[in-house]
């Protein structure tokens, strides 16, 4: 039996608060495994795999008890990213933009307060002499403010990314570090999906930001 079952196994009888317990242990467990899926390959990936999978049903079994505005969810993006990516080692002052995207999980137990993860693309700008892959995870803790089926939120946060600048296929330039991130934005709720659109902004290089729209489904 793997942890989250032995955790989060339902019970013929349980209180509110039981499966409280049962529901936010699943969701510590499934978002262990989703940020080891994202840092591990190998047989090590594919346990985590197991572990993740076998959380969201649980969730699912626990959600009954749970108002729809709270508790963990998983989201997927999709918008512009305007990258910025500079090298003074090569004097490069790499900006486009591309489309990006990004998936996400996250744990709302408040209404008001929630933490969420995310792995973002930027996509792969490009000019006439170079172009650029610019890939990071993020951690941020939002705040929301809840007006009914739509929630207004703001979060603060930071970002592990990797960058490089090629031309013509030669890597000319790699750079990686974790810097400070942070976003907007607004939320409409229709059953257990939420439709968001966000701005963010990352510091990286001279600043990067990405505006999109995507969809949150809140397992409860």
């Amino acid at each position: 039996m793997v942890p989250c079952q032995r955790w989060c196994r339902p019970h013929s009888v349980a209180t509110t608060d039981d499966a409280d317990k049962q529901h936010y242990a699943c969701a510590f467990l499934m978002i262990h495994a989703f940020l080891c899926l994202m840092f591990n390959k190998g047989v090590f990936a594919m346990n985590k795999l197991q572990l993740f999978v076998s959380g969201l049903v649980l969730l699912a079994i626990t959600s009954s008890a749970h108002a729809f505005d709270k508790g963990v969810y998983l989201g997927a993006s999709v918008g512009q990213a305007d990258v910025s990516i500079t090298s003074s080692s090569n004097n490069i002052d790499f900006k486009d933009s591309a489309t990006g995207y990004k998936v996400l999980v996250g744990v709302r137990p408040l209404k008001w307060f929630g933490v969420e993860a995310s792995y973002v693309d930027m996509g792969k700008p490009a000019d006439a002499t170079y172009s650029a892959t610019t890939r990071g995870v993020s951690a941020f803790a939002v705040g929301f403010l809840d007006k009914g089926p739509v929630d207004l939120f703001a979060k603060v946060g930071a970002i592990n990314w990797n960058s490089k600048i090629t031309s013509s296929g030669i890597k000319l330039s790699s750079r990686d570090s974790t810097d400070v991130a942070a976003g907007a934005g607004i939320q409409v709720s229709v059953l257990m999906f939420k439709i968001r659109g966000e701005y963010e902004y990352f510091d990286v290089g001279s600043g990067t930001n990405m505006a999109s729209v995507g969809v949150v489904f809140t397992f409860l």
